[in-house]
């Protein structure tokens, strides 16, 4: 008689059947949390970009910072950032480490930076603030353990 997977057992090996090739090893756990937040930041820069171009009209008709342009260019930036790292983890680059590493971090700066110069008004500050600083620190955590950085050591250079 089979033995069914546990709900954590089965993302597990869905998000691993979708990231790695079939002889792959097995990804680290702090690899998967990456992947997840690089698909989820895939997701939501996607969104962004095509509700820009959906919506461009009405979004030119009022006066906001930066325009339909801004909204369009920086999702596409972070659309193509988040698709180009998660390709990588998926080939084993070790530049993936460094990539994922770098658009984690750099999407903390980017919002932060488009948070205080770009939106107004600024609702919900502590609220963005705790919850970004505990996103940035997964992210870092995840990427410096061991485990990770022995996947991408391990695999393609």
């Amino acid at each position: 008689m089979k033995r069914s997977l546990s709900s954590r057992g089965r993302i597990r090996h869905t998000v691993e059947k979708i990231v790695l090739p079939a002889d792959a090893p097995s990804m680290p756990g702090a690899l998967r949390f990456l992947v997840v937040l690089m698909v989820v930041l895939a997701l939501w820069s996607g969104t962004r970009f095509g509700a820009a171009l959906y919506f461009w009209n009405v979004l030119q008709e009022h006066a906001m910072r930066g325009g339909p342009l801004y909204l369009a260019l920086s999702g596409a930036f972070w659309l193509v950032g988040a698709l180009t790292v998660l390709g990588g983890i998926w080939g084993r680059r070790r530049w993936a480490w460094w990539g994922a590493l770098s658009l984690g971090s750099g999407y903390f700066v980017w919002y932060w930076l488009d948070r205080l110069v770009v939106q107004l008004p600024r609702a919900n500050g502590m609220f963005a603030l705790v919850f970004s600083l505990l996103l940035l620190a997964l992210t870092l955590g995840a990427a410096f353990r061991p485990a990770t950085r022995s996947f991408f050591r391990e695999g393609e250079s």
